[in-house]
């Protein structure tokens, strides 16, 4: 027996992603955090735009694999940041 597969058009692509978008930023708000919208641009974002260059599909896998741990990284250290200073502020 085949797997189900779903395919959509372009318009039902972009409802999709729009209905996506939605979802996260609701759940940002329902949280009070931003990691529901930061994490996912995080991993789409950049394979996004590495699908729109012409580069080989090695390269864009090798871009791709340094960039998403990268940007992760820096969102961590930004946030370890933030608390920090917000327990300084508050005298902890």
């Amino acid at each position: 027996m085949k797997p189900l597969r779903l395919v959509f058009s372009d318009t039902g692509n972009i409802i999709a992603i729009i209905v996506a978008i939605v979802v996260f930023i609701g759940i940002s708000f329902w949280s009070k955090t931003w990691i529901s919208i930061i994490l996912p641009l995080i991993l789409f974002l950049p394979e996004f735009i590495m699908n729109l260059t012409n580069l080989k599909e090695e390269l864009k896998l090798t871009i791709s694999g340094i960039v998403i741990p990268l940007c992760i990284g820096i969102y961590f250290f930004i946030a370890m940041k933030i608390e920090k200073n917000k327990g300084e502020k508050n005298g902890n």
